[in-house]
């Protein structure tokens, strides 16, 4: 499976931002959608427009699906969206504070760097501390992905990195959610959507 990069629009956001939970803030969009356009197409159906009666129906049914179907294209909905993708690793691995999401990257993984986007947008509306650890050696590895965070995501080379390379099962980058200490549950990248971020949020 290719590797999805899930970010979240201008509109998720607003609505995230007025309070919205994470599945609302998704779906939402969807259903104003439909009624834009159906709004659209009882509005074009009122105007009686002198054609025949096949290319009006069209026009209509064109106007109605219309909106739904350019955003679902630009905002596609992915099985982790719509269903719980994650895995419970068998780790007695603890981790240095209570709750949060720990996001398990490697050096130069492009996908890793594509996931700083999402966790920019959303780290505030997580519980707990938001954190990558890096399975690197030095330094640098770290600062790569410190120039991409905002200050309040902290970057560090990964502790335990022998016990934690395991759990990530050769899939990068991995998503941990810690909850008093240890990890509660675990997604790969192209499981972690929607569905995800509401299980950690309640």
């Amino acid at each position: 499976m290719s590797p999805f990069f899930f970010v979240m629009n201008a509109l998720e956001l607003l609505l995230l931002k007025l309070g919205s939970s994470f599945f609302l803030s998704k779906f939402l969009p969807y259903f104003l959608m439909v009624f834009l356009g159906l709004g659209l197409a009882i509005a074009v159906f009122r105007q009686g427009l002198k054609v025949k009666k096949w290319v009006n129906a069209s026009l209509v049914f064109l106007l109605a699906v219309l909106p739904f179907g350019i955003y679902f294209l630009a905002f596609p909905i992915y099985r982790g969206d719509l269903m719980s993708m994650g895995y419970c690793p068998k780790s007695s691995l603890e981790f240095p504070f209570e709750s949060g999401v720990v996001v398990v990257a490697l050096p130069g993984c492009k996908y890793c760097s594509e996931s700083t986007k999402l966790m920019n947008q959303i780290h505030q509306k997580l519980p707990g501390k938001t954190q990558y650890w890096v399975l690197g050696t030095d330094s640098l590895d770290v600062s790569a992905y410190d120039k991409l965070l905002s200050e309040e995501i902290f970057c560090r080379l990964a502790l335990h990195q022998k016990e934690l390379l395991p759990i990530t099962e050769g899939s990068f980058p991995t998503f941990l959610w810690i909850k008093n200490y240890r990890i509660e549950k675990a997604w790969h990248n192209n499981d972690f959507g929607v569905y995800a971020l509401q299980e950690i949020a309640l």
